[in-house]
């Protein structure tokens, strides 16, 4: 099986998570790595299983994400599917981010969610970038709180589902 990553990160956060579950999947499985803010989506019907993960910035995920969650969703429901999601939310908060991101269609498809928490890089930031993330954290410092069980217990759902499994799909 071959297994497509999608991702779109701006300060590395959701890079890193990507890289993680790529370096787990790959072992057993042909695993392909895309930045959709740098590289074109290579024809999903190359693959067998699609994971896309995103990141909250301005309270959305990128347009180019959400472009290719529109365009490509009739594809992406004829696979195995996870989604996840880098933000500072927690909880009932992180949910409803996760809800506005991605399409009911897709939730409902995907055999794997995740909410992977986030990061503030201040160093990373440009002027407008930190004025703002200033005023939602009340903080200068940077921010860590990457939920690395959160990423294991993902990559444990998408590894263990196979295509088309009627156990697995929802």
């Amino acid at each position: 099986m071959s297994v497509l990553i999608v991702y779109s990160s701006t300060h590395g956060t959701t890079e890193k998570a990507a890289m993680l579950i790529r370096d787990q999947v790959k072992n057993e499985e042909e695993t392909v790595l895309i930045n959709i803010k740098q590289n074109s989506v290579p024809d999903l019907d190359l693959f067998d299983k699609v994971i896309i993960g995103a990141s909250i910035h301005m309270g959305a995920i990128p347009r180019k994400m959400r472009n290719f969650l529109y365009k490509e969703e009739p594809a992406l429901m004829s696979k195995t599917l996870g989604l996840f999601l880098c933000c500072l939310y927690e909880d009932i908060e992180a949910q409803l981010q996760f809800e506005r991101s991605f399409p009911e269609t897709l939730r409902e498809h995907a055999v794997a969610h995740g909410f992977f928490g986030g990061e503030l890089l201040f160093e990373e930031m440009n002027m407008f970038e930190k004025m703002i993330a200033k005023k939602v954290s009340g903080s200068i410092e940077n921010v860590h709180s990457m939920n690395y069980e959160a990423i294991d217990q993902f990559i444990a759902m998408i590894s263990e589902t196979k295509k088309n499994d009627p156990e697995k799909m929802r």
